[in-house]
């Protein structure tokens, strides 16, 4: 399953650790949860290769944080 998210809070409690654990959850945090949804959807199309690169590569479970430089950085998942 695979999330895209505005809200970068998973990481940080233990029922939404336990979840993304226990089914393989590949997640990506969105760069700014403050502005409109034209905003959101641009960035979510600008890096939509990416996006599916990491979803079809990486073994899950997975968060990474997408920033504004347009990179990806790993989340860790304690």
């Amino acid at each position: 399953m695979d999330v895209l998210s505005q809200d970068r809070k998973f990481h940080l409690f233990e029922n939404e650790r336990l979840a993304i654990k226990q089914h393989s959850i590949r997640c990506f945090y969105l760069p700014t949860a403050n502005t409109n949804r034209w905003i959101s959807l641009c960035h979510i199309v600008s890096r939509y290769e990416k996006i599916m690169e990491f979803a079809r590569t990486k073994p899950a479970p997975f968060i990474y944080e997408m920033k504004n430089n347009r990179q990806f950085y790993s989340v860790k998942l304690p």
